[in-house]
């Protein structure tokens, strides 16, 4: 059962994702894009009740038939704190004992997944676009790719 922290920042996540079209099931968003479904999913950390991460992904349809895959089943995955140029604002953000109002709570985290979410998301989004970012040297140090999806860019 999600705690109240968990349900307060999906609501803040909520806003921005769904304004672009992803649907929500418990704590996980998704949006089926060109070639892939885009996931976005708030994860509670198992080593204390405040900590939570946003994490992205991105599942080939042409590598599954999953509709509604996890973020830990996707082809393509990443943090959102890997993204963002200050990881312990976005820390502080999450981290609801911090002492900040909620309209700017919400507000920063809506300009953070707008900001840096959603356009990775739309980058892996195509095979074309995502075929383009392996080729980038900082891929690796942000995402996690699995062997089935490489092979497949690679040849596609």
């Amino acid at each position: 059962m999600p705690s109240t922290q968990n349900k307060q920042l999906q609501k803040y996540l909520s806003i921005p994702l769904k304004a672009n079209g992803f649907r929500k099931a418990g704590a996980t968003w998704r949006k089926s894009c060109a070639d892939a479904i885009c996931v976005v999913n708030l994860q509670g950390s198992q080593w204390g009740s405040n900590d939570f991460y946003v994490n992205l992904g991105v599942y080939f349809t042409a590598l599954g038939n999953n509709a509604s895959p996890t973020e830990y089943r996707c082809h393509v995955r990443a943090r959102l704190d890997s993204l963002v140029p200050d990881p312990r604002g976005l820390d502080r953000m999450l981290d609801l004992r911090e002492p900040i109002p909620d309209d700017e709570r919400g507000a920063q985290l809506s300009r953070l997944i707008e900001g840096y979410a959603l356009p990775w998301l739309d980058q892996f989004a195509t095979i074309k676009g995502a075929r383009s970012q392996l080729v980038g040297a900082q891929l690796g140090r942000r995402a996690v790719v699995t062997g089935a999806a490489l092979r497949f860019l690679e040849s596609a």
